[in-house]
């Protein structure tokens, strides 16, 4: 789903989601970092990411969850 089309289904603007769901990542990153005793880094697998370093650095060293 797009902002726009989560937007118009909740009758709020796009910028309203997006700050609801970078709420939403930062609790989710602030309840990882204390069950685990670490930092934690969320990282979004996109297809952009394919065939680069970067996404293999990332897979070398995740732990999905």
């Amino acid at each position: 789903y797009t902002f726009e089309m989560i937007a118009n289904t909740l009758s709020l603007s796009k910028s309203n989601v997006k700050m609801r769901l970078k709420r939403g990542r930062e609790l989710l990153k602030n309840e990882l970092e204390e069950l685990l005793g670490s930092p934690v880094d969320l990282v979004r697998m996109r297809n952009q990411l394919n065939g680069t370093t970067l996404k293999q650095s990332i897979l070398n060293d995740v732990i999905f969850v």
